[in-house]
């Protein structure tokens, strides 16, 4: 299967291609409808419809809502009764305005923002002795 393929399915019939066709084009978050033009009964086509592409404001949009649930996530290592040491708040501070800035930078929507792990596996490398 693939964008743009075109599926014949003859009335009446079971026919297992139309409907892995089917599922591919629900799966690939694409259209799946009928070409009226193509129509000669018994026998009717369907075509898969083109590949989506987000719009700027949809790929910022979910960026955004990353970001936002890492903030979220991470509210509460700024507690004072947080078990953590002053170190290990630093850190989360740190990463905290990594996030906050994030949409500062260029291209910022055309990936997520890391995740604390990554945020820290490359501000805070580990060393081996």
């Amino acid at each position: 299967m693939n964008y743009g393929d075109i599926i014949e399915y003859i009335d009446g019939t079971y026919d297992e291609n139309f409907k892995q066709a089917e599922i591919w084009a629900k799966e690939h978050n694409t259209t799946f409808e009928e070409r009226l033009d193509l129509r000669d009964l018994p026998k009717r086509y369907f075509q898969i419809g083109e590949e989506y592409t987000p719009t700027e404001d949809e790929m910022k949009a979910q960026v955004r809502l990353v970001r936002n649930s890492y903030l979220s996530y991470w509210d509460f290592t700024q507690l004072d009764d947080a078990p953590f040491t002053e170190d290990e708040k630093v850190k989360y501070r740190e990463y905290r305005q990594y996030l906050r800035d994030y949409t500062n930078e260029d291209n910022w929507w055309l990936q997520n923002p890391d995740d604390f792990a990554t945020w820290l596996l490359v501000h805070y490398p580990v060393t081996e002795n």
